[in-house]
């Protein structure tokens, strides 16, 4: 299944993300596009949203934030993460069910 948002590398899944930081909580917020709202609870400071971002992620899809990183955008909020260890129709469920849920 090919998703629209989500671009197979080797053994990585990309996915475009806008990160809104200082926000009340930390979630997924939906799609604006092919791009994912993550809402992060840290400010833009010091790297501290782009930990939130990874630790958000590594939670939604249950695995290790050392499989998430972001290969583009580390001081601005759209970013491109890239996945390890999961194949894409995997995480398009699981962000789904955040989505859902949120």
């Amino acid at each position: 299944m090919a998703l629209y948002y989500a671009v197979m590398v080797a053994s990585a899944v990309r996915i475009k993300v806008k990160v809104l930081p200082k926000t009340s909580r930390s979630c997924l917020a939906g799609w604006l596009g092919d791009t994912l709202k993550v809402c992060v609870h840290a400010a833009p400071e010091k790297g501290k949203a782009n930990g939130e971002l990874k630790h958000v992620f590594a939670d939604v899809l249950q695995i290790r934030v050392s499989n998430i990183q972001i290969i583009a955008g580390m001081t601005s909020q759209c970013k491109i993460i890239e996945i390890h260890g999961m194949d894409a129709c995997a995480i398009d469920q699981l962000l789904k069910a955040a989505i859902n849920n949120s």
